[in-house]
Protein backbone atom coordinates (compact mmCIF):
# COMPACT_ATOMS: atom_id res chain seq x y z
CA UNK A 1 0.00 0.00 0.00
CA UNK A 2 1.33 3.32 -0.84
CA UNK A 3 2.08 6.13 1.85
CA UNK A 4 0.50 8.79 0.16
CA UNK A 5 -2.81 8.98 -1.67
CA UNK A 6 -3.43 11.96 -4.08
CA UNK A 7 -6.69 14.15 -4.44
CA UNK A 8 -7.39 16.22 -6.98
CA UNK A 9 -9.47 19.69 -6.54
CA UNK A 10 -10.07 23.02 -7.45
CA UNK A 11 -8.56 25.94 -5.35
CA UNK A 12 -11.54 26.52 -3.78
CA UNK A 13 -12.05 23.12 -2.24
CA UNK A 14 -8.83 23.18 -1.17
CA UNK A 15 -9.80 26.26 0.54
CA UNK A 16 -12.96 24.50 1.87
CA UNK A 17 -10.96 21.84 2.91
CA UNK A 18 -8.27 23.48 5.32
CA UNK A 19 -10.97 26.41 6.71
CA UNK A 20 -13.45 23.54 7.51
CA UNK A 21 -11.14 21.03 8.83
CA UNK A 22 -13.31 18.12 6.35
CA UNK A 23 -13.14 16.37 3.48
CA UNK A 24 -15.97 15.08 1.33
CA UNK A 25 -17.48 12.16 0.23
CA UNK A 26 -19.36 12.38 -2.89
CA UNK A 27 -22.58 10.41 -4.29
CA UNK A 28 -21.35 8.08 -6.63
CA UNK A 29 -23.85 7.70 -9.08
CA UNK A 30 -22.85 11.08 -10.57
CA UNK A 31 -19.37 10.36 -10.88
CA UNK A 32 -18.10 11.00 -14.83
CA UNK A 33 -17.68 7.43 -15.27
CA UNK A 34 -20.66 6.65 -17.26
CA UNK A 35 -20.64 3.13 -15.82
CA UNK A 36 -19.99 4.27 -12.97
CA UNK A 37 -21.32 1.59 -10.54
CA UNK A 38 -22.54 -0.94 -12.97
CA UNK A 39 -19.52 -2.38 -14.33
CA UNK A 40 -19.74 -5.22 -13.15
CA UNK A 41 -23.48 -5.76 -13.40
CA UNK A 42 -23.25 -4.87 -16.98
CA UNK A 43 -20.94 -8.20 -17.13
CA UNK A 44 -22.91 -10.37 -14.95
CA UNK A 45 -26.20 -9.69 -15.91
CA UNK A 46 -25.99 -11.35 -19.13
CA UNK A 47 -24.64 -14.44 -17.62
CA UNK A 48 -27.35 -14.72 -15.00
CA UNK A 49 -29.92 -14.29 -17.63
CA UNK A 50 -27.98 -17.66 -19.24
CA UNK A 51 -28.46 -18.69 -16.10
CA UNK A 52 -31.95 -18.40 -15.49
CA UNK A 53 -32.81 -19.69 -19.41
CA UNK A 54 -31.07 -22.88 -17.82
CA UNK A 55 -33.17 -23.46 -15.36
CA UNK A 56 -36.30 -22.53 -16.50
CA UNK A 57 -35.32 -25.22 -19.58
CA UNK A 58 -34.38 -27.77 -17.06
CA UNK A 59 -38.16 -27.35 -15.05
CA UNK A 60 -36.30 -26.05 -11.98
CA UNK A 61 -38.68 -25.47 -9.05
CA UNK A 62 -40.58 -22.00 -9.13
CA UNK A 63 -38.78 -20.72 -5.85
CA UNK A 64 -35.32 -21.18 -7.54
CA UNK A 65 -36.21 -19.28 -10.60
CA UNK A 66 -37.94 -16.59 -8.51
CA UNK A 67 -35.33 -16.34 -6.57
CA UNK A 68 -32.68 -15.75 -9.17
CA UNK A 69 -35.05 -13.38 -10.42
CA UNK A 70 -35.15 -11.59 -7.26
CA UNK A 71 -31.24 -11.93 -7.23
CA UNK A 72 -31.21 -9.66 -10.70
CA UNK A 73 -33.91 -7.19 -9.35
CA UNK A 74 -32.10 -6.51 -6.38
CA UNK A 75 -28.92 -5.40 -7.92
CA UNK A 76 -30.37 -3.43 -10.61
CA UNK A 77 -32.19 -1.48 -8.22
CA UNK A 78 -28.37 -0.79 -6.68
CA UNK A 79 -26.60 -0.64 -9.39
CA UNK A 80 -27.61 0.45 -12.75
CA UNK A 81 -27.80 4.54 -13.16
CA UNK A 82 -30.52 6.19 -11.23
CA UNK A 83 -30.58 3.56 -8.68
CA UNK A 84 -32.23 4.40 -5.83
CA UNK A 85 -29.40 4.31 -3.41
CA UNK A 86 -25.55 5.29 -3.33
CA UNK A 87 -22.52 5.36 -1.76
CA UNK A 88 -20.33 7.96 -1.51
CA UNK A 89 -17.02 8.40 -1.86
CA UNK A 90 -13.49 10.59 -1.67
CA UNK A 91 -11.12 9.45 -4.95
CA UNK A 92 -7.70 10.06 -4.81
CA UNK A 93 -5.03 8.23 -7.09
CA UNK A 94 -1.19 6.86 -6.47
CA UNK A 95 0.10 10.04 -8.94
CA UNK A 96 0.98 12.72 -7.53
CA UNK A 97 0.93 14.96 -10.66
CA UNK A 98 -0.45 13.56 -13.25
CA UNK A 99 -1.93 15.26 -16.35
CA UNK A 100 -5.06 13.44 -17.05
CA UNK A 101 -6.38 13.79 -13.13
CA UNK A 102 -5.12 17.86 -13.67
CA UNK A 103 -6.84 18.23 -16.38
CA UNK A 104 -10.41 15.79 -15.70
CA UNK A 105 -10.44 16.66 -11.58
CA UNK A 106 -8.35 19.95 -10.63
CA UNK A 107 -10.12 22.95 -12.58
CA UNK A 108 -8.41 21.64 -15.74
CA UNK A 109 -5.14 22.16 -14.43
CA UNK A 110 -6.04 25.73 -12.33
CA UNK A 111 -6.45 23.64 -8.84
CA UNK A 112 -4.53 21.32 -6.61
CA UNK A 113 -3.22 17.47 -6.07
CA UNK A 114 -3.11 17.17 -1.92
CA UNK A 115 -1.33 14.42 -0.37
CA UNK A 116 -3.01 12.32 2.10
CA UNK A 117 -1.17 10.77 4.83
CA UNK A 118 -2.29 7.02 4.72
CA UNK A 119 -1.84 5.87 7.65
CA UNK A 120 -3.95 8.52 8.75
CA UNK A 121 -7.06 7.07 6.50
CA UNK A 122 -6.46 4.44 7.35
CA UNK A 123 -7.54 5.03 11.45
CA UNK A 124 -11.01 6.06 9.34
CA UNK A 125 -11.45 3.06 8.33
CA UNK A 126 -10.90 1.74 11.36
CA UNK A 127 -13.71 3.32 12.18
CA UNK A 128 -15.53 0.93 10.27
CA UNK A 129 -17.92 2.61 8.75
CA UNK A 130 -15.12 3.18 5.52
CA UNK A 131 -13.62 1.16 2.84
CA UNK A 132 -10.07 2.20 1.79
CA UNK A 133 -9.38 0.15 -1.43
CA UNK A 134 -7.87 0.88 -4.82
CA UNK A 135 -9.76 -0.03 -7.97
CA UNK A 136 -9.16 -3.17 -9.86
CA UNK A 137 -9.08 -2.67 -13.30
CA UNK A 138 -9.42 -6.12 -14.63
CA UNK A 139 -12.50 -8.17 -15.21
CA UNK A 140 -11.98 -12.28 -14.65
CA UNK A 141 -15.04 -13.27 -16.83
CA UNK A 142 -13.80 -16.85 -16.91
CA UNK A 143 -13.67 -16.48 -12.82
CA UNK A 144 -17.24 -14.95 -13.06
CA UNK A 145 -18.64 -17.49 -15.64
CA UNK A 146 -17.48 -20.49 -12.89
CA UNK A 147 -19.06 -18.77 -9.60
CA UNK A 148 -22.40 -18.48 -12.44
CA UNK A 149 -22.28 -22.02 -12.70
CA UNK A 150 -22.17 -22.71 -8.83
CA UNK A 151 -25.04 -20.59 -8.31
CA UNK A 152 -26.46 -22.38 -11.08
CA UNK A 153 -26.03 -25.73 -9.49
CA UNK A 154 -26.50 -24.92 -5.73
CA UNK A 155 -30.39 -23.48 -7.37
CA UNK A 156 -31.35 -26.61 -8.64
CA UNK A 157 -31.01 -28.79 -5.47
CA UNK A 158 -33.24 -28.02 -2.89
CA UNK A 159 -32.97 -24.77 -2.28
CA UNK A 160 -36.02 -23.27 0.11
CA UNK A 161 -36.37 -19.46 0.44
CA UNK A 162 -35.09 -19.28 3.99
CA UNK A 163 -32.94 -16.43 5.68
CA UNK A 164 -29.76 -19.75 5.58
CA UNK A 165 -30.33 -20.08 1.76
CA UNK A 166 -30.40 -16.28 1.53
CA UNK A 167 -27.24 -16.30 3.06
CA UNK A 168 -25.52 -18.62 1.09
CA UNK A 169 -26.13 -16.97 -2.44
CA UNK A 170 -25.03 -13.44 -1.02
CA UNK A 171 -22.37 -15.30 -0.15
CA UNK A 172 -21.51 -16.53 -3.80
CA UNK A 173 -22.60 -13.07 -5.41
CA UNK A 174 -19.58 -11.40 -2.80
CA UNK A 175 -17.63 -14.24 -4.89
CA UNK A 176 -18.52 -13.00 -7.89
CA UNK A 177 -17.10 -9.36 -7.34
CA UNK A 178 -20.95 -8.23 -7.09
CA UNK A 179 -19.84 -6.40 -3.05
CA UNK A 180 -16.68 -4.79 -4.89
CA UNK A 181 -18.90 -3.07 -7.63
CA UNK A 182 -17.74 0.35 -5.91
CA UNK A 183 -13.79 -0.81 -6.45
CA UNK A 184 -14.31 -1.80 -10.08
CA UNK A 185 -13.82 0.37 -13.09
CA UNK A 186 -13.55 -0.14 -17.04
CA UNK A 187 -10.09 -0.71 -17.86
CA UNK A 188 -9.66 2.40 -19.85
CA UNK A 189 -9.72 4.08 -17.02
CA UNK A 190 -5.99 1.95 -16.04
CA UNK A 191 -4.06 5.03 -16.00
CA UNK A 192 -5.49 6.78 -13.16
CA UNK A 193 -3.92 4.71 -10.50
CA UNK A 194 -7.33 5.21 -8.36
CA UNK A 195 -7.97 4.48 -5.19
CA UNK A 196 -11.70 5.20 -3.07
CA UNK A 197 -12.37 5.98 0.63
CA UNK A 198 -16.10 4.76 0.67
CA UNK A 199 -18.89 5.27 3.00
CA UNK A 200 -22.08 3.31 2.45
CA UNK A 201 -24.72 4.47 4.59
CA UNK A 202 -27.16 2.07 6.46
CA UNK A 203 -30.89 2.75 4.74
CA UNK A 204 -34.14 2.07 6.62
CA UNK A 205 -36.45 -0.06 5.15
CA UNK A 206 -39.37 2.04 5.43
CA UNK A 207 -41.36 3.31 2.43
CA UNK A 208 -39.63 6.69 2.24
CA UNK A 209 -36.69 4.82 2.00
CA UNK A 210 -35.04 7.52 4.55
CA UNK A 211 -31.74 7.78 5.41
CA UNK A 212 -29.99 6.70 9.03
CA UNK A 213 -28.01 9.14 10.48
CA UNK A 214 -26.15 7.61 13.47
CA UNK A 215 -22.89 8.48 12.31
CA UNK A 216 -21.98 11.64 14.54
CA UNK A 217 -19.60 9.38 16.90
CA UNK A 218 -17.50 8.70 13.44
CA UNK A 219 -17.62 12.94 12.56
CA UNK A 220 -19.99 11.99 9.61
CA UNK A 221 -22.09 15.07 8.49
CA UNK A 222 -25.35 14.62 7.45
CA UNK A 223 -26.54 14.13 3.95
CA UNK A 224 -26.11 17.72 1.67
CA UNK A 225 -26.60 18.71 -1.65
CA UNK A 226 -24.95 20.91 -4.45
CA UNK A 227 -25.67 21.87 -7.64
CA UNK A 228 -23.58 21.94 -11.01
CA UNK A 229 -24.45 22.73 -14.19
CA UNK A 230 -26.91 19.33 -15.13
CA UNK A 231 -26.44 17.67 -11.45
CA UNK A 232 -27.92 17.71 -8.03
CA UNK A 233 -24.99 15.93 -6.20
CA UNK A 234 -25.00 14.47 -2.75
CA UNK A 235 -22.53 14.80 0.06
CA UNK A 236 -21.37 14.15 3.50
CA UNK A 237 -18.76 15.48 4.74
CA UNK A 238 -16.33 14.38 7.11
CA UNK A 239 -14.95 15.98 10.04
CA UNK A 240 -11.05 15.27 9.87
CA UNK A 241 -10.10 18.16 12.77
CA UNK A 242 -8.62 15.69 14.90
CA UNK A 243 -6.54 14.48 12.47
CA UNK A 244 -5.96 16.94 9.27
CA UNK A 245 -2.70 18.51 10.40
CA UNK A 246 -0.89 15.29 10.22
CA UNK A 247 -3.51 14.13 7.29
CA UNK A 248 -2.10 16.54 4.54
CA UNK A 249 1.35 15.64 4.07
CA UNK A 250 1.95 17.56 0.50
CA UNK A 251 0.35 20.27 -1.65
CA UNK A 252 1.09 20.57 -5.29
CA UNK A 253 0.29 23.06 -7.80
CA UNK A 254 -1.28 22.49 -11.20
CA UNK A 255 0.52 23.32 -14.30
CA UNK A 256 -1.98 26.16 -15.22
CA UNK A 257 -2.23 27.58 -11.62
CA UNK A 258 -1.59 31.01 -11.32
CA UNK A 259 -1.09 30.55 -7.54
CA UNK A 260 2.58 29.60 -6.80
CA UNK A 261 3.27 27.03 -4.20
CA UNK A 262 4.72 29.72 -2.17
CA UNK A 263 1.30 31.40 -1.91
CA UNK A 264 -0.09 28.17 -0.77
CA UNK A 265 2.45 27.33 1.72
CA UNK A 266 1.84 31.26 3.38
CA UNK A 267 -2.14 30.33 3.43
CA UNK A 268 -1.85 26.95 4.87
CA UNK A 269 0.75 28.92 7.70
CA UNK A 270 -1.75 31.41 8.19
CA UNK A 271 -4.39 28.72 8.79
CA UNK A 272 -2.25 26.93 11.90
CA UNK A 273 -1.34 24.01 9.26
CA UNK A 274 2.44 22.85 9.27
CA UNK A 275 4.64 19.85 8.33
CA UNK A 276 3.24 19.77 4.31
CA UNK A 277 5.45 19.82 1.40
CA UNK A 278 4.89 21.77 -1.32
CA UNK A 279 5.42 21.35 -5.21
CA UNK A 280 5.05 22.52 -8.81
CA UNK A 281 3.45 20.46 -10.88
CA UNK A 282 6.16 19.29 -13.82
CA UNK A 283 3.53 18.89 -16.05
CA UNK A 284 3.55 21.28 -19.51
CA UNK A 285 0.13 22.22 -20.07
CA UNK A 286 -0.39 25.37 -21.26
CA UNK A 287 -3.39 27.80 -21.44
Amino acid sequence: MPKTLYHYCSLETLLTILKSKTIRLSDLRKMQDSCERSWVWRRMEPLLKDAYSKLDALDTPERSLKALEHITEYWESWLLPGGAYSEYALCLSEKRDLLSQWRGFADDGHGVSIGYNVGVLRLLEGKKCFSLKSIDYSFDELKIKEKVEQLLKYLQTDFLLTREDALEVDGMLDLMAVANYMFVKNPAFIEEAEWRLVFQPNYAKDNEREKSFTYKEFGIKSLQHRATRDKIVGYHDIDVSGYLDSLISSITVGPKCRATYIDIMEMTYALGYSGIEYFASEATYCS
